[in-house]
């Protein structure tokens, strides 16, 4: 595992021709919000979304605005 920051909830790791199979994160207890990840065989996209805040009228999660830092782990199966 290596730690790392999403600087204002969005986090992208080249992966250097490597293929992984699984991709493992490990969030605080405490931090707010829900992982949302997507990669290829080039990159790994995490971008952390958060409720609605009150008076929000829509009701969506949004992307968070704040840094998120985490554990990363790449794993081959």
């Amino acid at each position: 595992a290596q730690p790392v920051v999403a600087q204002n909830g969005q986090f992208q790791q080249m992966l250097a021709g490597k293929s992984y199979h699984l991709a493992r994160l490990k969030l605080a207890g405490d931090e707010p919000g829900v992982p949302e990840l997507s990669a290829n065989r080039y990159a790994l996209m995490a971008r952390f979304m958060v409720s609605p805040g009150a008076g929000e009228v829509d009701g969506r999660a949004r992307q968070a605005l704040h840094d998120v830092a985490f554990e990363l782990t790449l794993c081959h199966l």
